[in-house]
């Protein structure tokens, strides 16, 4: 019932989702958890195969989100997804243990409700247990789960609503890692969640709990500067796993791709199998326009040739 297409069946062909559905973007969960969401030509919003906070269990048809708001966008968690309207307007519904749909309560919803406030959020991000989001002057905002400082506030404190970040910071782009248990591949923990930001500057920033797993990291409770003489157009983090710490590629201004973290199988490819707590160059003068990590590290460049390099112990 995954698929949609109204059977049980597995496939290994392309087919309709069952339906006269026009969707416009489909929206997947970032957790290996099987909720897909799509928002249709008219904006309404639909869901399947299931969502346990939705009045409907397993099903192998979309099912239309019972609600008068038109969408345009869609944060999907483990079990929970904000939504983004027309209006500018922020909708939440599914699992709230921590607050995390910022309706002022912890009460988990089947019907989308307000986020609370009058913010215009250009960018919201869903960790489940929390969320983050930068509205519409690049200030960024968060709630929900806080038990490492997560939400960047400066406490530990639980929010139901949305609360300032702390510090005059314009953030571009906000990126989650956790710590991967490899024997629950489904499950991120929380509580090990490093957060980075990027400012509009480029200047990276840094905050939430690192613990072991995350190279040259202390923790803080609010935004804090890393390397400062380093300014960066992108991030892409890579969460790590019980063999691996923390794994970090960032391209600069200039189409260069630096990385750092642990690097035990060569995959900062810097021509070393040296850990780094500070950005290296990768080797050559490739530029990449994306990277992507599996049991080793590839890289398209700008002229869609594939890189390789790197490897783990399933190599």
């Amino acid at each position: 019932y995954y698929l949609g297409d109204g059977t049980d069946d597995k496939k290994n062909i392309l087919f309709k989702v069952y339906g006269n559905q026009t969707f416009s973007n489909i929206f997947n969960s970032s957790f290996n958890y099987p909720i897909t969401l799509a928002i249709d030509s008219n904006n309404d919003a639909w869901v399947w195969p299931w969502f346990s906070s939705y009045p409907v269990y397993p099903n192998n048809t979309p099912i239309k989100i019972n609600s008068n708001n038109n969408y345009c966008d869609i944060s999907v968690g483990y079990n929970n997804a904000i939504l983004k309207s027309t209006d500018h307007k922020s909708w939440a519904w599914g699992n709230n243990y921590y607050g995390q749909l910022g309706d002022n309560s912890v009460i988990s919803r089947c019907t989308p409700v307000a986020v609370h406030g009058n913010h215009t959020f250009c960018k919201i991000y869903n960790h489940s247990r929390l969320c983050l989001a930068i509205d519409n002057n690049n200030k960024a905002w968060g709630w929900g789960f806080n038990y490492n400082s997560q939400l960047g506030v400066g406490n530990q404190n639980l929010y139901s609503t949305p609360v300032a970040i702390h510090g005059n910071i314009c953030f571009n782009e906000i990126y989650f890692t956790a710590y991967n248990d490899i024997n629950n591949l489904s499950y991120f923990i929380i509580e090990n969640l490093l957060i980075l930001g990027l400012d509009v500057n480029g200047q990276l920033w840094s905050w939430g709990d690192y613990n072991e797993w995350y190279q040259g990291y202390n923790s803080s409770s609010t935004p804090k500067k890393l390397f400062e003489n380093k300014l960066f157009q992108e991030i892409h983090p890579y969460i790590t796993t019980s063999y691996e710490d923390g794994l970090f590629f960032a391209k600069d201004f200039d189409g260069n791709m630096w990385s750092w973290g642990n690097n035990t199988y060569g995959n900062l490819g810097d021509n070393t199998t040296t850990s780094r707590s500070t950005p290296v160059r990768v080797c050559g003068n490739h530029t990449f326009n994306h990277i992507y990590k599996s049991n080793s590290i590839y890289g398209v460049d700008n002229h869609k040739k594939l890189w390789k390099w790197g490897g783990s112990p399933y190599n």
